[in-house]
């Protein structure tokens, strides 16, 4: 028997899913929800009336707005969960036209602030009882108001400032349940709108998914801020600010208060070496640290006194593995070196290409689109621009750049367009290029290569085992299932013979080209490791003359 809480949930996704139809249509959408098929989840009724009210309210929008002026009202009037998206799509310039990304840019400033009411409800509800007798005010207006919080500052009985960070009374059930119904959605649109699948909706929500989840539990941005001040500990220019932990929980985040000016948009005394000195941050924060602000602008940076750098706001932090920085820095150093094959085998490995991905079509329009900038002095190239060029190119075939790496991108060009109103020779390249070498440097260290070659040697050991059975049951599933087809005749069981005599030397072939990859690492690196390298040669020469030998013994 189906739960009455399973019942519940379905009847609220319907409703909401109405709803969201309802707005679409009013803001003259309604072609996009029939192509997509929405319409099918609408009672005939309902289709009847909101197909009704898209003929006269959504035609009238059609007359006076633009289409993204639109979409960023539809947004709006759906609530925080979509206010996030749109605020995302609107950083995604490599996907996004521009037009629609300066019109859903507005989403940043445009959230209407929470009655101080609820402020003071949330802050009673989770605060112990000494920690709210040590607040002596509180000041109404706030600091920021975003779609999940916002922010005030208190002023405490010993003096001192602090900051609190607030969450909307309900907002996580809200969003959880916007969440669910945009990930229908965006597999809906990949199905029935095929333009829409080299763009990736259905990952893109993914993502918000991820981000979203994180930004809703204060607790996880607190200890963000703690660990990244920990790296930052022995540098006394950068400076984050402290948690203030009777003041923290998973709905609340007291931070220190970073008394500041924020960054400058004309040329000032010492502001060209402060940003400079904020983007060696960020590259260590991604190079070294392996883990970083996702959302570092100027808005986020902040003058202090002594020529002090500060940085606020840790919502989104972003992890990467050793792997995904080693894929960084190669596609840093391809565009450095101006090495486009490089940069593409890269962004494959990186990324999750489509299937229909033809990837020397890829290799080629890279080739056309950066060629001319890539290689030499690129210290007057607009980074951003090739940056963003870069990425419209993968996307436009399928390869969309993963959000860990568009941030990256994202955060240079931020850099670049202040650091250059700063200082016209500001060159965001050449910082990235040493930075880059550092951390090739450190991830191609012994103990590294000595790790990566145990995974190496287990994954061979692996396909080895399955490979000969995976490729006997693909070809079973092909005949039997897929292609609906019976084979009876003699040859059958001498087809399935040769083909696992074929998929052992396959087998025995990708351990030959792992042992000899595995050597020429082990030669490279040291004296102390030539002997095992050579040792490999030995073995994979061994093992060549044995597939040699048995494609000549059974040649028909």
């Amino acid at each position: 028997m189906t739960q009455p809480s399973t019942i519940s949930s379905r009847f609220r996704s319907a409703k909401r899913l109405t709803q969201v139809i309802q707005v679409f249509a009013h803001h003259g959408f309604w072609s996009l929800v029939e192509k997509s098929k929405l319409q099918n989840s609408l009672t005939k009724v309902e289709q009847k009336e909101i197909e009704q009210s898209a003929q006269t309210e959504g035609q009238k929008e059609v007359q006076r707005l633009t289409a993204a002026a639109r979409l960023r009202i539809a947004f709006e009037d759906l609530g925080p969960a979509f206010v996030k998206l749109g605020q995302i799509l609107a950083s995604r310039d490599d996907l996004v036209p521009p037009h629609i990304v300066d019109e859903l840019a507005k989403l940043h400033s445009s959230v209407a602030a929470m009655p101080f009411s609820d402020v003071m409800r949330v802050l009673e509800e989770e605060l112990d009882k000494r920690a709210l007798a040590s607040i002596t005010s509180i000041e109404e207006k706030p600091l920021a108001a975003g779609s999940i919080g916002q922010v005030h500052l208190a002023h405490l009985d010993d003096g001192s400032t602090i900051v609190l960070k607030i969450q909307r009374p309900g907002i996580l059930k809200v969003i959880k349940g916007d969440l669910e119904l945009m990930s229908q959605v965006a597999q809906d649109l990949e199905k029935y709108l095929p333009e829409l699948r080299p763009y990736r909706p259905a990952v893109l929500i993914s993502e918000l998914n991820f981000a979203l989840l994180g930004e809703l539990d204060y607790l996880r941005e607190a200890a963000n801020t703690e660990k990244i001040n920990k790296n930052f500990e022995k540098d006394d220019s950068i400076v984050l600010p402290k948690v203030i932990w009777n003041f923290t929980t998973s709905k609340v985040l007291g931070l220190e208060f970073l008394k500041g000016e924020k960054m400058p948009s004309t040329p000032q005394p010492n502001a060209d070496i402060i940003i400079s000195k904020g983007l060696e941050m960020f590259l260590k924060m991604v190079a070294v640290d392996g883990e970083y602000h996702g959302d570092l602008h100027p808005g986020n940076l902040l003058l202090l006194s002594g020529s002090r750098l500060g940085v606020i706001d840790f919502g989104l932090t972003v992890r990467l593995s050793s792997f995904q920085r080693l894929l960084i820095a190669e596609i840093f150093v391809s565009l450095i070196e101006g090495d486009c094959d490089r940069l593409a085998r890269a962004m494959v490995e990186m990324g999750d290409p489509s299937p229909d991905f033809d990837y020397d079509a890829y290799n080629s329009d890279l080739l056309n689109t950066l060629g001319p900038y890539m290689g030499g002095s690129i210290s007057n190239v607009k980074t951003g621009k090739l940056l963003f060029d870069f990425s419209k190119v993968s996307a436009k075939h399928g390869v969309p750049l993963p959000r860990s790496l568009f941030l990256v991108l994202k955060t240079l060009a931020s850099f670049e367009s202040v650091g250059r109103r700063l200082d016209p020779s500001f060159d965001v390249m050449r910082l990235c290029e040493k930075h880059v070498h550092v951390l090739k440097l450190q991830i191609n260290q012994t103990k590294e290569v000595k790790h990566q070659l145990e995974s190496i040697a287990k994954d061979l050991a692996s396909l080895a085992r399955i490979a000969p059975f995976q490729l006997r049951k693909l070809l079973k599933s092909a005949v039997a299932g897929d292609l609906r087809l019976n084979i009876s005749n003699d040859s059958t069981m001498e087809l399935a013979v040769q083909i696992s005599k074929a998929s052992s030397r396959i087998a025995i072939s990708v351990i030959l080209t792992g042992t000899i990859l595995a050597s020429s690492m082990l030669v490279s690196i040291s004296d102390q490791w030539k002997h095992l390298g050579i040792a490999g040669y030995i073995l994979s020469g061994v093992l060549g003359l044995f597939v040699v030998f048995s494609i000549i013994l059974n040649r028909p």
